[in-house]
């Protein structure tokens, strides 16, 4: 039997979350706003490693296994007293709406950029134009029917506080400079959260929910209020835990044909014979949204992860026929969060 938790950091330091080009430093190391789920699930190995004392051997068996599940990122915001979650909003959102989007004939250069994706578009009349803005929308609870449910008319604006350092590399053995290795970096100072229901927040905390057998959930429990390292940079990050668990609740479904996703994390896409698939989810019949490469770095290895394809946070896809067949890599298991979405299209 498993246990259902959830992991919410809150920002201690500066913190930085590299990009799969930036394995390497370069002349500007960007980060992305909002980390990964391979940062947030590198945390949550971590913690299980160092606080329940579980071998990282272990760990990656049980992840590939699905004996310990993490579904990520999504954040938290308090406004007044109360604690509000959200979930990346679809890229069809753009000047505070969600826009509907429609299966399209051949491909849809709009967004999706691998060549032969079956793609999805806005109808014109809409007047869609991306703003560029982060958007978020929420996830409340039903006190009625007892339920968390995604809220598409919720919507919120991510503006994170970067600010750029000098770095460079250090020999770790001697304790000494490389030269040449100066570099700058850009980092996350904080965020701010507009929403255009309950005004601005600051105090933001970056979560995750997980399953995981119960005798592992108490142990993770001593992990309250522990500090940790987050991300790259040496960034710090404190935990707190909680019992609500708003993606766990959103994924009890089984995975249906015909239904829209809203990916929550990355998610592999792959190629099988002349159709393309979503990684843990099925065939698809179109998908609205971004394709990039992700990548990232296996610390127990000491060797960079297998670069793939994958769909961005927010992108949509549609399920034509389930397939939940997995042969890939342990860690890509931690890039399948999807949350069903209804009246998309």
């Amino acid at each position: 039997m498993k246990g259902s938790m959830s992991l919410r950091f809150e920002q201690i330091s500066p913190l930085f979350f590299g990009r799969m080009e930036e394995l390497s430093p370069t002349e500007f190391v960007r980060s992305y706003p909002i980390p990964s789920a391979y940062t947030v699930g590198g945390a949550v190995i971590t913690l299980l490693s160092e606080v329940a004392n579980i071998k990282p051997e272990e760990i990656e068996s049980k992840v590939r296994d699905r004996d310990i599940i993490i579904r990520a990122t999504y954040l938290t915001a308090k406004f007044g007293n109360d604690w509000k979650y959200f979930i990346p909003a679809p890229l069809s959102t753009s000047q505070g709406k969600v826009h509907r989007v429609i299966a399209a004939g051949g491909n849809y250069s709009g967004f999706s950029n691998m060549s032969g994706v079956p793609s999805a578009g806005i109808p014109a009349k809409s007047g869609f134009k991306h703003d560029g803005k982060i958007w978020l929308i929420e996830i409340p609870f039903d006190d009625e029917k007892k339920r968390w449910y995604v809220n598409t008319e919720s919507l919120a604006e991510l503006i994170p506080k970067f600010s750029n350092r000098t770095s460079f590399e250090i020999r770790r053995v001697e304790r000494t400079v490389k030269v040449p290795s100066l570099y700058f970096r850009e980092l996350v100072e904080g965020y701010e959260v507009r929403s255009l229901g309950y005004g601005r927040a600051e105090d933001i905390r970056i979560a995750c929910d997980i399953l995981l057998p119960l005798d592992l959930k108490e142990r993770v429990r001593r992990a309250e209020s522990s500090l940790i390292r987050f991300g790259g940079e040496s960034g710090l990050a404190r935990v707190h835990i909680s019992d609500e668990t708003p993606l766990n609740s959103l994924c009890k479904e089984d995975v249906g044909e015909d239904r829209t996703y809203l990916a929550i994390s990355h998610i592999p896409i792959v190629k099988r014979g002349n159709k393309f698939s979503v990684l843990g989810f099925g065939e698809v019949s179109w998908i609205f949204g971004k394709v990039e490469l992700v990548g990232g770095w296996s610390m127990r290895e000491r060797r960079p992860k297998d670069i793939i394809s994958a769909l961005s946070p927010g992108s949509l896809f549609k399920i034509a026929r389930v397939d939940k067949s997995y042969d890939e890599q342990w860690y890509f298991r931690l890039l399948s969060t999807a949350v069903p979405l209804r009246g998309i299209d």
